[in-house]
Order: structure tokens, then C-alpha cells, then sequence
């Protein structure tokens, strides 16, 4: 793909840069149904872009977020949420109709049920560009475009690569991944309900075709580290488990987090458990940088 500049954003402005996704999160210790209107309701960030950039930013970071809610109520209550929460919010453009996810949470387990906006995702088009800090995508197949632009510009990045979809499907996850880890530095899959022979050769492809870094999360059995030296096993942080939703995106905005303090990858996916340990401690909410150092202490 041909160099193409967009618009850059102000080298002050961020340390991360996030793109993806963003939806609005119905939370309820109800399970989802007809009727929703029992037990706790929160309204919260969701989709997996927005929820690392929110994540991020209560942990003192200062992301930016590339990303589009809906012209509609949901809409305004995000972007609010995200700016009040102290995410830079000026490339969230508003469009269509904003994407719902009901999480019903009870005795630690969610069930989901999903209402996506059409068309709710970024495109390559005129896309903003970061001038520094890290990048974070996240690893729909729609972002593939938006991933070979940021790469076409130098960009390496943070990218979700086991589309959860594919993760049944290996062929379609090994095409997925070929197809991108050539721009990736570190890549993220979510390997709980994988088999080791098909984590083993997830991790090998992505080293073969490029990344620096892979992270395989295992929930509460902890976090592979596999990078060309071989692989490090961390154990999970021990937590009593009240809404595991958004674990894995709080797990990769701790990581984030430490990487641009300047942390090794090793010490930066440590630290990254205890994130996700806060997270799933609490229902339909973040953690704050002083729940994570509660957390350590």
C-alpha cells in the first residue's frame, strides 16, 4: 500500500493511540432477556477499542481514541463517559446508529447478548495518524485496512490478532494471522479455550510472520509470554471474580500502560494481571490506578 499522509494528531496529546470499536455496555445481574429491568443496571463503556482507551486513561495514561459512536442518545453518553473518564475524544466521529451489548452477570459468569450498529467500525480513509506513543488495534477483520495504513507509515503495533470468531476455526485464523502480523510487534490472543498444540502453533505463526511478542491469555490460569527466546509462563493474580466482561481489554491497557513507562514485556504483562484481577473484582466498572496498587501491595 503507498505511503498516504492523514491527519497527524499533536505529539503532546497522547502515549497511546487506540482504534477500534466502541458500543454501549447494558450491565445487569440480570440475565439477558425480554425483560432486562431486574436486579443491578449500569450503563458503561463497551466494545474492546474504547474499553482499553478508558482502562488506559484510569491508569493515568493519556490515550486517544479513533473510533465512532451513533447520532443518537447512546451515542452522546459515551462520548461523555470517554471524556469525562479522560480519553481524547476529538477523532470519535459520530454516524449511524450506536452498537448495544446487554451482559447479564451472575455468581462471576456473563452471557451476552449482542445488538451491533451496521457499520460502526473505522475506515483507512483519511485516518488519523499518531506522531508518538504506541498503537493499539484491535483485531476485527474490518480493521485489516486500517492496520496495513498505520503499518504503510511505520507504525508497529498492538493488535488482538485471535478474532474470537476464527478461534474455531483454524484455517480462517491462520490466514488472519499472516495476513497482518507482519505489522505487528506484540500480538494478543485469547487462548482460555484453546488446546496447547493449538496455542503452540498460533504463537509459532505469529513469530514466523513477524511479531516481536506474542501474549496468549489464559484467565485464571495466568498469561504466556512466547517471544523468539521461548516462552514464560505467569500465573493469574488470585481474585474473588464478581464480572469477568472486559477482563482481557483491562489485561491489555495494563500492558499498554507499563510499555510506554518503558517496562519490558515481561514485566509489563505481570503488571497487566493485576489490572485484570482489579476488573473482574468489580461489576459493570474500571479500576483505578490505586485499586491495581491495592491490588500489588
Amino acid at each position: 500500500m503507498p505511503h498516504r499522509d492523514g491527519p497527524r494528531m499533536n505529539p503532546r496529546s497522547t502515549d497511546v493511540t487506540v482504534y477500534g470499536e466502541t458500543s454501549l455496555h447494558v450491565v445487569t445481574s440480570a440475565r439477558p432477556a425480554a425483560d432486562v429491568g431486574f436486579g443491578t443496571v449500569e450503563l458503561a463503556i463497551g466494545g474492546p477499542a474504547a474499553v482499553v482507551a478508558a482502562q488506559l486513561a484510569a491508569l493515568g495514561n493519556t490515550p486517544t481514541l479513533v473510533s465512532q459512536v451513533g447520532v443518537d442518545p447512546a451515542g452522546d453518553f459515551l462520548r461523555t463517559a470517554l471524556e469525562t473518564a479522560g480519553v481524547d475524544c476529538r477523532f470519535v466521529r459520530s454516524a449511524g446508529r450506536t452498537g448495544r451489548i446487554v451482559a447479564g452477570v451472575a455468581d462471576g459468569q456473563v452471557e451476552l447478548a449482542a445488538d451491533s450498529a451496521a457499520d460502526a467500525l473505522i475506515g483507512p480513509e483519511n485516518l488519523p495518524l499518531p506522531t508518538t506513543g504506541l498503537v493499539y488495534v484491535t483485531g476485527f477483520p474490518a480493521l485489516v485496512p486500517v492496520i496495513k495504513e498505520l503499518s504503510s507509515n511505520g507504525h508497529r503495533m498492538v493488535v488482538d490478532v485471535g478474532y474470537i470468531p476464527f478461534l474455531s476455526q483454524p484455517d480462517r485464523l491462520a490466514a488472519h494471522i499472516t495476513d497482518i502480523a507482519d505489522a505487528v510487534d506484540t500480538a494478543v490472543v485469547s487462548g482460555a479455550s484453546l488446546s496447547a498444540t493449538v496455542r503452540e502453533s498460533i504463537q509459532e505463526l505469529c513469530l514466523a510472520e513477524g511479531a516481536s511478542t506474542v501474549l496468549t491469555t489464559l484467565a485464571d490460569h495466568g498469561v504466556m509470554v512466547t517471544t523468539a527466546n521461548g516462552t514464560e509462563h505467569l500465573p493469574a493474580v488470585p481474585a474473588d471474580v464478581v464480572d469477568p466482561l472486559c477482563a482481557g481489554d483491562a489485561f491489555v491497557a495494563g500492558f499498554m500502560s507499563r510499555r510506554a513507562a518503558g517496562d519490558d514485556v515481561i514485566s509489563a504483562a505481570a503488571y497487566a494481571q493485576y489490572v485484570a484481577a482489579a476488573k473482574v473484582q468489580m461489576f459493570g466498572s474500571l479500576p483505578r490506578l490505586s485499586d491495581v496498587e491495592e491490588l500489588r501491595k
